[in-house]
């Protein structure tokens, strides 16, 4: 659901991430990402004024005063999204998987293109989701400094607190779901057809074309699929809510979700409920698409997202069972 990221985590626990989907660019910035090709010569990298008392432990300080510290920690620290960017949690991103991403390493030492965090900076594929930060473009300074940091061996910031390893947690139901009998066009045996996968209501949807129902196929792309087909209601936002990250598609969800759209200046535009499937929409009549955030309501319990979402409304495309462009997985309830 990651633009310019419900992490889920990587943005929300939404699991923010992070918007979902953009344009292709290099991943060493020979597109137009922004930053531009910038040499390490160009910034000041060690926090001073510019003399020669360049040291390698100088340069963790420096890629924090730069770039993380200004633009990074507000949402990657110790409390919110993984990783930990702030000064003091440097030494844990060198050799550490990227969670959402796991074939890909936050920081190689020494290793500019097979940093995964240089990429999400400097130009990510499309295959490494959006671009970081997602609202503002980093300095050239800030650039210089993180290819200074990472070609000069991603050493720590000396002197700075160590606030210890940072183990990012999967989004878990606030208590215990519990489903009713399976609802109309529903069944409690898989379908052949249907996706392998965990199914915690033990419910499928047991039709595998399109029954033109507000039920059908919860946890696909609404949108995408409408859009494919050319035909079906035309929705701005669209997904399905579960209880847990890796609920196959067609299994049922949860109802009775409270759904809210915020726009980019913190005001709900338009408010629903998850349906007796756990699927949620607005359509396109009535509520345009915009940049979003978007809020989930259970039993007195919230999960927001973190990060302002510009591409697409179309949730499960991101949020589908394995987690796509930096989601852990599925929309979560709280």
């Amino acid at each position: 659901m990651t633009g310019r990221t419900f992490g889920m985590m990587a943005a929300i626990v939404f699991v923010a991430g992070a918007g979902c989907t953009q344009s292709g660019q290099s991943f060493l910035g020979n597109a137009d990402t922004g930053a531009g090709d910038v040499d390490a010569s160009d910034a000041d990298v060690n926090g001073g004024d510019g003399g020669d008392d360049t040291t390698p432990l100088s340069l963790g300080c420096a890629v924090a005063e730069e770039l993380f510290t200004p633009s990074c920690t507000r949402c990657h620290n110790q409390n919110e999204i993984y990783p930990n960017l702030n000064k003091g949690a440097l030494k844990y991103l060198v050799g550490t998987p990227a969670i959402a991403y796991p074939d890909e390493t936050l920081v190689v030492a020494g290793d500019l293109a097979a940093s995964f965090l240089y990429a999400k900076v400097h130009g990510p594929t499309i295959e490494q989701g959006l671009q970081m930060p997602p609202d503002e473009d980093v300095t050239p300074a800030g650039v210089a400094a993180l290819e200074a940091w990472i070609q000069g061996g991603a050493p720590p910031c000396e002197g700075a607190n160590d606030p210890g390893p940072m183990t990012p947690l999967l989004p878990t139901p606030g208590d215990v779901v519990s489903f009713t009998a399976a609802p109309l066009g529903f069944q409690t045996s898989k379908p052949s057809w249907s996706e392998e996968g965990s199914c915690t209501a033990n419910q499928w949807w047991k039709y595998a074309g399109n029954t033109e129902s507000a039920s059908m196929h919860p946890g696909q792309d609404c949108i995408g699929c409408h859009h494919r087909e050319n035909e079906g209601p035309v929705y701005s936002y669209a997904g399905t809510v579960y209880p847990g990250v890796d609920e196959a598609s067609d299994c049922r969800g949860v109802s009775g979700v409270t759904v809210d759209i915020i726009d980019a200046d913190d005001v709900v535009v338009a408010t629903t409920t998850s349906n007796t499937a756990g699927n949620f929409y607005f359509r396109k009549s009535s509520v345009a698409f915009r940049p979003y955030r978007a809020r989930l309501t259970y039993q007195g319990r919230e999960r927001e997202m973190t990060l302002v979402q510009h591409a697409s409304g179309d949730c499960n495309t991101c949020h589908d069972s394995t987690g796509q462009q930096g989601t852990l997985g599925r929309i979560v309830v709280p």
